[in-house]
């Protein structure tokens, strides 16, 4: 493609970097709060264990989608450019998006596995079902899995990666899903089996099988409801559903995309036939879809948990004591001793009190 003949998706593909990289900042204030707040919690409730979890691995990806934008937004400005500049870039960016698959994954599984302790937790009401320690040992067991198994597969993509030809900046990002495919049929060693072999496995065992569990969840959930309220166990329940929401929504982005992005090329071309760029624009906005539903997951959270809200209340009472004591330092270093002043450093006074 000759860089002056851009086309109308090309240029909408480069405009949508744009929300992407806003929303990615806005998610990098929620998750920096959510963070402190969780820290604080989960000592006293074990499920927040799993969601130190799943905020961790929320605030890589909020951070390294907010760096590649910021890169792609510059690289298209000094060179009209959106793929990859040169193969350090290449490598770069795909050990990101192994990263973010690794953390994205292990969030949703880590995500189910508290959908079936809950029902476990609400049919044995007698017995402490939610507890620390085991939290703590399926969230480290479900870490080393999916890094063990995305590691191996991300090295085998590296290695194969290194053997294709490196064509030029935009021809790169059209035609390079193509050329891997071509290039795989005409060399099957071991490299090319283990590529295969990996991405069957994560895209069944991993990726599409989540939406049985996710099903099997949201109605069984449903129906222990009852009991839930009874035993007081509603509120984990709540939490867990709206993270279920979430992981489906992520999941199901790129076909909820594809929809609207599809209809408009064949109004705008009058073909059902769809280009690398139009697939490379599903993803795109899809992108924007999962920063979306990243940032806003720490507010899902505290819409529907108490001891969130609770310690949300404490950090910010905290944040302003603080403030008050430094305003009473503010005004006795200067020597001001107006009468409202002298107001203002009693009701700060006041609150540094409230605090200890």
């Amino acid at each position: 493609m000759n860089q002056s003949n851009l086309t109308t998706v090309f240029k909408v593909l480069y405009i949508s970097q744009y929300p992407s990289l806003f929303i990615s900042i806005f998610g990098m204030v929620t998750n920096f709060f959510h963070f402190f707040i969780v820290k604080k919690t989960m000592k006293t409730n074990p499920i927040f264990t799993f969601l130190m979890v799943i905020c961790v691995f929320d605030c890589i990806y909020i951070t390294t989608t907010a760096t590649t934008e910021l890169v792609n937004i510059i690289n298209y400005i000094d060179h009209k450019c959106i793929g990859f500049i040169n193969n350090a870039d290449m490598y770069v960016r795909a050990i990101v998006w192994y990263v973010n698959q690794y953390g994205m994954a292990t969030g949703s599984w880590i995500t189910i596995f508290m959908g079936f302790i809950q029902i476990v937790a609400i049919k044995n009401p007698q017995k402490t079902i939610w507890n620390q320690k085991r939290s703590t040992k399926i969230s480290l067991v479900t870490i080393v899995v999916f890094f063990v198994f995305f590691f191996i597969e991300a090295i085998f993509q590296l290695i194969f990666f290194s053997q294709l030809p490196f064509p030029p900046c935009l021809d790169r990002s059209l035609f390079y899903a193509q050329n891997f495919l071509l290039a795989r049929l005409e060399i099957m060693d071991w490299i090319t089996v283990g590529v295969i072999v990996t991405e069957i496995l994560d895209l069944l065992m991993i990726n599409n099988i989540k939406i049985v569990p996710f099903i099997v969840l949201f109605i069984w959930l449903r129906i222990i409801r009852k009991k839930a309220i009874e035993f007081d166990k509603l509120e984990n329940s709540k939490i867990i559903n709206s993270l279920l929401w979430a992981s489906l929504l992520y999941y199901l982005s790129p076909l909820v995309m594809a929809i609207p992005v599809f209809t408009f090329i064949t109004y705008l071309t009058g073909s059902v036939e769809y280009s690398n760029e139009d697939q490379m624009l599903v993803l795109q906005l899809s992108k924007v879809v999962n920063t979306f539903i990243v940032s806003i997951r720490p507010l899902l959270i505290m819409s529907k948990s108490a001891d969130y809200q609770t310690a949300l209340n404490s950090f910010f009472s905290l944040f302003s004591g603080q403030v008050g004591f430094f305003s009473v330092y503010h005004f006795e270093m200067f020597g001001v001793s107006d009468s409202s002043s002298e107001k203002q450093i009693n009701y700060d006074f006041k609150n540094c009190e409230g605090i200890k």
